[in-house]
């Protein structure tokens, strides 16, 4: 039997796992080499599980990292997204309010405006109206005094016009005599026309009458009273019918 210090060197005693047994059946013992391969083979072995096994954990413990980073982004990218969310729609919401705040100033301000323009219209056209009715006033009136006047005319071309204002001023006086009517001196015929239209109220009212003619314009017609003088003349009629006219407009 060979000697064991022969066959195994001392550091080959120190693991376990390089023990050989001490009896081995002739033939069989395993040469330096092939215990040197042995070892190699075990230790590469050996070395390759726990590389595998460290890059098992390291990269178990990456995956971790990863997600854990990867989950704090998202929750970063969340909040980033809400945070920008909330502040778009408050800057939209102040924006609206800004903005119809704004109109409404401007359609205040554009309203304004429309009134005022309105208003100045409105004193225009009134200007312009109450200028057309003045106007048409004055040629109302114009035209009722030309067609008085030419009927007036026609009457005292026809001595009965003269005939009635003659009667018409007597009767307004008949309480009061003496009464003395003047015409023109130029209208006899209506001085003697005038005479017998009064005879009537004279007898009537048993008022002393006379007809006088004067120098007077055509168309005069006056009676003297105790208190007074009566103008009945056409002219002065035409006076008094624009006067009552201009009334009527106020």
């Amino acid at each position: 039997m060979r000697s064991l210090s022969k066959v195994l060197k001392s550091e080959q005693t120190v693991f376990d796992q390089y023990q050989v047994p001490l009896y081995q059946e002739p033939g069989i013992e395993k040469t330096d080499k092939e215990v040197r391969t042995d070892t190699e083979e075990t230790g590469y072995a050996l070395i390759s599980k726990g590389k595998k096994q460290l890059l098992e954990r390291t990269k178990r413990q990456a995956e971790l990292s990863a997600a854990q980073i990867l989950g704090d982004a998202y929750a970063q990218r969340d909040k980033i997204v809400n945070t920008a969310s909330g502040e778009a729609a408050r800057i939209k919401e102040q924006a609206y309010e800004e903005g119809w705040q704004e109109g409404l100033m401007k359609a205040a301000e554009q309203i304004g405006k429309l009134s005022s323009e309105l208003a100045a219209s409105i004193d225009e056209l009134k200007e312009s109206v109450a200028g057309q009715e003045n106007e048409l006033r004055e040629q109302v009136t114009s035209l009722a005094l030309k067609i008085a006047e030419k009927i007036l005319c026609e009457k005292i071309a026809k001595d009965d016009g003269m005939n009635a204002m003659a009667r018409a001023a007597v009767l307004s006086e008949k309480e009061k005599s003496p009464l003395t009517v003047l015409v023109a001196a130029k209208a006899v015929r209506q001085a003697e026309a005038i005479e017998q239209a009064l005879a009537p109220v004279r007898e009537k009212y048993e008022t002393m009458i006379k007809v006088k003619t004067a120098d007077l314009p055509l168309g005069t017609l006056r009676v003297e009273t105790p208190d007074g003088l009566v103008d009945a003349s056409v002219y002065v009629q035409l006076e008094n019918l624009k006067q009552q006219l201009e009334m009527l407009e106020e």
